[in-house]
């Protein structure tokens, strides 16, 4: 068969209509432009398609296909590289003052000492006064730098005794007789009544 848009005869017609050569011919008619050959097309398209590059991590080995995301990428493991290298010094430092603090414990005479517990001076009564002698606090911040505070600690425990305010049980009284009569007075009045009714 002869394709009239490539202007190629064919022995498979089928296969030709369903190629990209076939579509890319279509698309140049439509823009009257002249087709062209099978092998002006292969340049093309190798020509066309991008070269795949792919770029690799230092550190982890990943590979990325863009640049930029690789950029982002090897930012991240750098971070990520440096908080485990902190941690790594930390954990030896902690494990290094730990050496020392046990040797320097084991040699030191304060150890045979018995230990004197200082209590709490709470007659700064908004702040908190520390052993050493520094006062700490705010009094916005007072409930939560106040501690051994007995009144908060046995708060559940304590007995709450209830005083007898006969004042306030006969006025109590007095307010509620108020009401129950208001409301009668409200309920006869003739614009409380139904429409239907009248």
């Amino acid at each position: 068969m002869f394709c009239t848009v490539c202007r190629v005869d064919l022995p498979d017609s089928l296969q030709h209509y369903k190629s990209v050569w076939h579509s890319t011919n279509l698309k140049r008619k439509n823009q009257e432009m002249p087709p062209i050959d099978l092998q002006q097309f292969e340049q093309l398209s190798m020509v066309s398609q991008p070269s795949v590059e792919a770029w690799q991590c230092q550190y982890c080995d990943k590979t990325m296909k863009n640049e930029k995301r690789l950029n982002q990428h090897v930012k991240d493991c750098l971070s990520n590289l440096e908080t485990a290298l902190r941690v790594q010094a930390l954990e030896e430092r902690k494990e290094y003052e730990g050496v020392n603090t046990d040797y320097e414990q084991a040699n030191s005479e304060e150890d045979n000492k018995p230990y004197e517990e200082t209590a709490f001076d709470h007659s700064h009564e908004p702040y908190l006064q520390l052993p050493s002698g520094s006062i700490l606090g705010n009094k916005r911040y007072l409930i939560y730098f106040k501690q051994k505070d007995q009144y908060r600690l046995n708060q559940r425990t304590q007995i709450v005794q209830l005083k007898d305010n006969t004042e306030s049980l006969q006025s109590r009284r007095t307010i509620i007789e108020n009401q129950i009569k208001l409301q009668v007075r409200l309920h006869k009045q003739f614009r409380f009544r139904m429409q239907w009714s009248q």
